[in-house]
């Protein structure tokens, strides 16, 4: 039944339910913890996962409704949640899990303002569209479509001049020398 998308409703384990929508990644968590609910809203959680990946985006019509909608439903301030979120979450990555201290109660916060964002979103703000993406295009409109409103979010974080400034900060460490002999062939 692999690849096969889930029926509404359908009875599934977490770890099903978030390899079906993250193939490329597998979750496992104790099977006992099989749950019932709407496809589309846990899809839709999880597909903010990959909101940067670098997978591209292909988008029918209603994908493109329902992306708009989302992004024209959001605030400044519910950007700014998401972009804490995706933080958050990155920071806990081994490899950064040095740099960036983020405590529980952050991140547990931050995943409660992300899952109040998104059912706002699929079940008042953008309802229509969303029945309609789903309907006409299937689950991966979701994550076509947050994945959308997440490049919006980040564009936002990195327009940031504090941002701007700290990524351009590494330019007094480059050797200029070498650099010009790269252009000149050398």
């Amino acid at each position: 039944m692999q690849g096969q998308p889930p029926g509404a409703g359908q009875r599934m384990s977490c770890s099903q339910a978030l390899n079906f929508v993250c193939p490329w990644t597998i979750f496992e968590f104790p099977e006992k913890e099989t749950m019932r609910f709407p496809n589309f809203v846990f899809t839709g959680l999880v597909s903010i996962l990959t909101l940067c990946s670098m997978m591209p985006a292909q988008a029918g019509p209603y994908t493109d409704d329902l992306s708009k909608c989302l992004i024209g439903a959001t605030t400044q301030n519910d950007r700014t949640a998401l972009v804490k979120w995706m933080f958050a979450a990155a920071a806990s990555h081994p490899a950064v899990k040095s740099i960036a201290s983020v405590s529980k109660e952050q991140l547990d916060a931050a995943h409660k303002s992300t899952a109040e964002l998104i059912t706002k979103l699929l079940t008042e703000s953008c309802r229509e569209e969303a029945q309609k993406a789903l309907k006409y295009e299937g689950l991966t409109t979701l994550q076509s479509s947050f994945q959308v409103l997440g490049q919006v979010a980040g564009q936002e974080l990195f327009a940031s001049p504090e941002v701007g400034a700290q990524l351009s900060a590494f330019e007094k460490y480059l050797d200029g020398e070498k650099l010009a002999g790269l252009l000149k062939g050398n």
